[in-house]
């Protein structure tokens, strides 16, 4: 709270309550804080007794009664269980401006417990206080759980392990108080002995046993009263069924007539306290959506949605429905097995955890409870969160039927800041008849949490306060992990609330100060001002409404906003200070004097005159931290103004005194104003309204910005002061406007725009920019078949058109998706290989996404196949180990596994790529310029090939983006080598398809595009050394000697060794010797 300062004697003594608030001309009010005081808030820090760890994750979660806080430390230890036991979390129970206590939940040392010989405790790390909740009332039972809690042995006596003592079951354990005070509440255990009794459960034929043995229940718990006397708990147990489907426990604590009642009818029967167990629903009861996974029961509510006599539970599975997440609406019937799905409502976005968080509160106040749903993992930027608002609508389609229909999203406000890690409902902290709520932000510097007042259409526009943690103190850390259920602490009518800070283990209590309103109206004594005057009378009258116990009277500074477009007069007195009554107006009148005289025609534009108010303060803001450590009272120390009120809303009068015109003897003017409208885009004209309908077609994303320009025509007497009044539906923003226009929202935006004096026969023109970039809303629009619709007319106050058909124009923009996607791929290289070669090729492929249409897609699929096996008549080989990464605009983005080792008879994707056929899906191929003689194919058309398929969803694809998919495969292409036969090229391939989803009406863009591609690449054997038989090599070489010696026998006998020219030398020599 920002604007409301006292002054302690005054208040005290006088009882008269002196403070401010801004109004902003002509009764415009926009406020940053609102009735959550940040002045004076009271900080538990964790008590300086407690056993020394880690930080202990006091303020996880939180109770708030009007005379105690009980806080929740699920990592802290036990000074009750001492060092035996490590981490097993703490509640501990403070009283306001008091010190903290750690409550008794139990004594039992990770032993055989004497009540209950069959349980094993094993409570180290078991996050006792991670979930609590109370019933409604000062005295109302309080509900601590904690959902790691373990037994030691297994209870299911038809398994074979049923007393082996080493087998853990994290089946989660709650606690009940059995007795309730402000500081020593007792409190009794619960071993959740229903899901073991589950055990044996059959589902298609298949008995199973021990799936419900690590249920984990106390993940959530939720209390909601659905009578005097009639209160169902619900327990969330995410671990439940097979491989942490998840489940809910539902008890109810029940009139005794109606526990006859169900003794009668043999229903089963197994106590929590005051409370019965009256089902548990789980995969088996809601199996077409829940699966394996899917932590169903991981956030739990109540509420009354249609009707005030019909319950309906409420229960989050975030990581169901594609890890989108869904939430589950159901009823339990009278008999409590008449158990029936009303609603389911999903996520939009992978990954952003919807469910995990819920609220429900009355925020349109119509009665019947709102669901609020928070995901917060949606990511725009990076982990923004998100919430979405679900309020009561109904069909008439055969019978009457209701719904929770989606009204509005809201997304964070910082990246990595988490809107929506908690939720709670405020009730109607301001007293406006509608409910209103807190959302968290733990990961917005250091945590932030943000108030949300209810409106007709489900929550304001804009948060009506943000609360930070440096706006506290600067030790505050993870701010808004927990908010808790409003209690009023200090007995001023208006609830408070207490925010948890988990990393720095601090809890801080906020009060909230009385909300009041205030009136105003001017009364007027002249219907026109003569020009030959000098000044007139007006009176503004004041008063305010406000809670019972706010004071009579409060004074108020009033100033008059007069003629702020021409300031030709002056108030005296400007301003005034005045004593506001609760019961009735208080009026004085004012003289509007005139400044100057002036002939200018221009000085003949109506005198408008306005309220300023604020409220008169005295002293200086204070604000002190009131520290609680656990042993030093602080209630001395607190100056919180528990009945200084502060303005929720102000009702102010505006009104337009017009000058006396020269119309003729009866004083009434005529003229033939005449409006036309064109809409331009960078100053080019798109179309001209020549009748008072203007339609255009209008493609999302073609243009963010649009310009609406106006032509006033006047035939006739002058029009002095014409004002045209545009009024833009809430989708489309304002993006620009000139000086002489003034805008003002209340849903939708209206537009103001004074053109000054038109003489006969002239034209005045002027123009707004419009904003069109809100794309996710048009896109809903459009895929609803809805259109946008401005409207824009001509008024002059005292003056009688002469043509009145033709000063509106409507201008009708049809909204059209224009879409497609492209993708297209390489292979980065080809690998060449040798029989003898062991080692692992590397293939890598690359898929590109482009949208190549004009509109945002909310999302686009894409499938890739990739060969990993080859089957073989009695073996397989086993080819590759791939590895898919994808970028967005440089962004990683999540590919999965969607089937593992298809044979690619069927085609996992055909189904979906069916709905988007046309001219261009046959697709393409790279060509292959290789032999196919000489090439082994290994693809997913090959019945011989197992496949992998796998998925890469991207969202928010904008005009141009591109999407980038890598593929590496890796894979030992010498195991084909003995399949290979007479062939020396393997060619490798794999597919890719794309598919956007978006709704039927969706047009194509004139461009060629395709929807499928198969990217080959080819491993190209090299020539290698053949081994020769060793009989082949002897038998060459003796066949050479063979060879050889023949030769020489013959050249010998030829005489070729014989010479003779040596011979006779010789004979020659001798002779002569």
């Amino acid at each position: 709270m920002c604007i409301t300062f006292c002054n302690s004697k005054f208040i005290f003594l006088n009882m008269k309550l002196v403070f401010l608030v801004t109004v902003l001309l002509y009764g415009r009010l926009y406020i940053e804080c609102f009735n959550i005081g940040t002045e004076f808030p009271i900080i538990y820090s964790r008590p300086l007794e407690s056993l020394p760890g880690r930080n202990s994750y006091f303020g996880f979660s939180l109770l708030l009664n009007k005379n105690w806080i009980q806080i929740g430390a699920p990592r802290a230890n036990s000074t009750i269980l001492g060092n035996r036991v490590m981490e097993p979390g703490v509640a501990y129970r403070c009283t306001i401006f008091g010190a903290c206590t750690e409550v008794e939940l139990d004594r039992n040392v990770n032993r055989l417990r004497d009540d209950n010989p069959s349980v094993k405790d094993l409570k180290n790390f078991s996050w006792i206080g991670g979930a609590m909740a109370m019933e409604h009332g000062s005295q109302g039972k309080v509900v601590v759980c904690g959902h790691r809690w373990k037994n030691q042995q297994n209870l299911n006596p038809k398994h074979s392990l049923k007393k082996t003592f080493n087998t853990y079951a994290m089946s989660g354990i709650c606690y009940i108080s059995i007795y309730e005070s402000e500081s020593v509440p007792k409190f009794k255990y619960t071993l959740p002995s229903e899901v073991y009794d589950r055990d044996g459960k059959t589902y298609n034929g298949i008995t199973f046993y021990g799936i419900y043995h690590k249920s984990q229940i106390g993940m959530s718990v939720y209390i909601a009263p659905q009578s005097e006397e009639s209160i169902s708990l619900l327990i969330g147990a995410p671990g439940a069924g097979r491989y942490w489907s998840g489940g809910v426990l539902e008890y109810a604590r029940e009139p005794k007539t109606q526990i006859a009642s169900r003794r009668r009818r043999d229903i089963p029967k197994t106590e929590f306290g005051p409370y019965t167990k009256i089902g548990f629903i789980d995969e088996f009861v809601f199996n077409q959506f829940i699966d394996q996974f899917n932590f169903f029961g991981y956030q739990v509510a109540a509420g009354y949605f249609f009707s005030q006599k019909e319950l309906l539970h409420v229960a989050g599975a975030p990581r169901a429905y594609d890890m989108k997440g869904l939430v589950a609406i159901y009823s339990i019937g009278n008999r409590h097995k008449d158990i029936k799905l009303i609603d389911v409502k999903k996520g939009q976005s992978f990954g952003e955890y919807f469910g995990s968080t819920l609220a429900v509160a009355d925020v349109t106040g119509d009665g019947f409870d709102d669901l609020i749903i928070g995901a917060p993992f949606f990511s725009l930027h990076g982990d923004e969160g998100c919430i979405y608002v679900f309020t009561k609508s109904v069909t008439y389609q055969y019978t009457v039927q209701y719904f929770l229909q989606e009204k509005e999203k809201k997304t964070g406000f910082a990246i990595g800041g988490r809107f929506g890690s908690s939720m709670a409902s405020l009730g109607d902290i301001d007293q406006d008849g509608r409910g209103d709520i807190a959302v968290g932000a733990p990961y917005e510097e250091s945590g932030v949490v943000y108030i949300f007042n209810g409106a007709p259409n489900g929550l304001s526009s804009k948060p009506s306060q943000r609360i930070a943690a440096s706006d506290i103190h600067k030790s505050i850390r993870g701010f808004g992990i927990s908010i808790s259920r409003p209690a009023d602490i200090d007995e001023n009518k208006f609830t408070d609330v207490a925010i948890g800070s988990y990393l720095s283990e601090h809890v801080v209590i906020l009060r909230s100060y009385p909300v009041i309103e205030l009136h105003s109206y001017i009364r007027r004594y002249t219907k026109q001002f003569n020009m030959s005057h000098t000044s007139f009378m007006v009176e503004p009258c004041i008063f305010y409404k406000g809670s019972e116990n706010v004071p009579n009277d409060i004074e108020v500074v009033r100033e008059i906003d007069i003629d702020t477009n021409f300031h030709r007069f002056l108030p005296i007195p400007e301003k005034s200070f005045v004593l506001a009554n609760k019961s009735h107006f208080h009026c004085e009148k004012i003289i509007i004097q005139k400044k100057r005289e002036s002939d200018s025609i221009h000085d003949l534009s109506d005198i408008t005159i306005g309220v300023t108010q604020r409220l008169k303060y005295k002293g200086k803001k204070e604000s002190i931290v009131l520290w609680v450590n656990g042993s030093s009272p602080v209630k001395d120390a607190d100056k919180f103004c528990r009945f200084c009120p502060v303005v929720r809303e102000i009702h102010s009068d505006v009104i337009n005194v017009p000058y006396a015109r020269d119309c003729g003897d009866d004083g009434v003017c005529e003229s033939d104003a005449q409006l036309q409208c064109q809409l331009l885009q960078n100053d080019i004209l798109l179309k001209t309204a020549q009748q008072p309908f203007l339609s255009y077609n209008y493609i999302i994303g073609s243009y963010p910005n649009l310009k609406l320009m106006m032509h006033v025509h006047n035939k006739g007497d002058t029009l002095y002061s014409p004002k045209v009044k545009i009024y833009i539906p809430e989708q489309v923003e304002l993006a620009q406007m000139s000086l002489m226009c003034q805008d003002k929202k209340n849903g939708s935006l209206e537009v103001t725009c004074g053109f000054g004096p038109i003489t006969d026969g002239k034209m005045k023109s002027d123009n707004i920019s419009l904003d069109l970039s809100s794309y996710e809303t048009l896109r809903t629009m459009s895929e609803k078949g809805e259109s946008l619709l401005i409207k824009a007319n001509i008024s002059q106050d005292n003056y009688e058109d002469l043509n009145p058909r033709n000063n509106h124009c409507n201008i009708r923009l049809n909204l059209i998706m224009m879409a497609d996607v492209n993708i297209t791929g390489k292979s980065v290289q080809d690998e060449f290989f040798s029989e003898s070669e062991k080692k692992q090729k590397a293939f890598t492929h690359i898929y590109e996404v482009l949208n190549v249409g004009i509109s945002p897609l909310r999302q686009v699929q894409t499938f890739f196949q990739i060969p990993v096996e080859w089957l073989e008549s009695s073996s397989s080989i086993q080819l590759s180990s791939p590895t898919v990464e994808a970028q967005q605009n440089g962004k990683s983005i999540f590919c999965k596994l969607v089937k593992a080792n298809m044979e690619m008879g069927q085609n996992t994707y055909q189904k979906d790529a069916s709905s988007v056929k046309n001219k261009n899906d046959e697709g393409i191929s790279l060509s292959d310029t290789h032999p196919s003689n000489r090439t082994f194919y290994v693809n997913c058309s090959s019945p011989n090939v197992k496949c992998q398929t796998w998925s890469c969803n991207f969202f928010e694809f904008k005009n141009n983006t591109i999407a980038r998919i890598e593929i590496v495969v890796r894979f030992n292409v010498s195991r084909l080598v003995p399949i290979l036969g007479n062939k020396d090229i393997i060619s490798f391939s794999t597919h890719g398809h794309v598919k956007m989803i978006e709704s039927n009406n969706t047009q194509r863009p004139n461009i060629m595009s395709y929807h499928d591609i198969t990217v080959s690449s080819f491993a190209i054997g090299t020539v290698t050394d053949e081994t020769i038989p060793l009989w082949i090599i002897i038998l060459c070489i003796v066949a050479g000697i063979l060879l050889i010696a023949a030769i020489v026998v013959g050249l010998s006998k030829a005489g070729f060794f014989k010479r003779e020219k040596k011979e006779e030398l010789k004979a020659l020599k001798e002779s002569e010797n």
